[in-house]
């Protein structure tokens, strides 16, 4: 596809010079903001030891033809600053199982995150087992997880409690709690997923 086509701007000896002009690009622009690498991330900021104000520019571009989007992102990262990690989880309804690409590669040897579950040993794990049952728990899944940041980046997925990110928490358990009442009535087609963590 051209981005770019002919436009004559100055024509000597019957060539053209300098002609070269921006047509319609492929794709539009939909969205875009920026963010500020700090605590504020909403208002112009500074992170917490760096030298120079950071930020990241979002875009969300669509292309015409096929309407398939494409988010863009650009940062500039500072260089003075030591490098810093902080204790981060994050929870979801990954809408992923154990076996399915997008959790193997949240948990694989080279992410910074672990599944918690696989944290704990099994007496230490309560509840349910799937977290997600429907409306009538004949679809059960375990797709709701909590992650959390590991020190080494070396630690492979695996059912035991090896690598265990011992420098930023203290794991002491973690459940699946029910989602239906004694009544029969459900209060989702989700599960809660629980985890007794302290930081280190």
């Amino acid at each position: 596809m051209k981005v770019y086509e002919p436009l004559p701007i100055l024509k000597k000896n019957g060539v053209f010079i300098n002609f070269k002009l921006e047509k319609t690009p492929p794709s539009e622009l939909k969205t875009q903001r920026t963010k500020w690498l700090s605590r504020t991330p909403d208002r112009p900021s500074k992170r917490w030891d760096a030298a120079s104000t950071r930020i990241l520019t979002i875009a969300v571009f669509q292309h015409r033809s096929t309407s398939k989007t494409v988010v863009a992102m650009n940062t500039h990262l500072d260089d003075q600053g030591p490098p810093r990690t902080e204790p981060t989880y994050f929870s979801c309804d990954f809408n992923s199982e154990p076996e399915q690409e997008a959790y193997n590669e949240m948990t694989s040897s080279t992410s910074p995150m672990a599944d918690l579950q696989m944290m704990v040993s099994e007496n230490k794990r309560y509840g349910e087992i799937h977290t997600f049952t429907g409306f009538d728990s004949k679809h059960l899944k375990r797709i709701d997880f909590i992650f959390v940041n590991r020190d080494e980046p070396n630690l492979a997925n695996s059912n035991s409690k090896r690598g265990s990110p011992e420098r930023w928490w203290l794991v002491e358990g973690c459940a699946v709690l029910p989602n239906r009442f004694e009544c029969g009535i459900y209060n989702s087609d989700h599960q809660v997923v629980v985890g007794d963590v302290s930081t280190m």
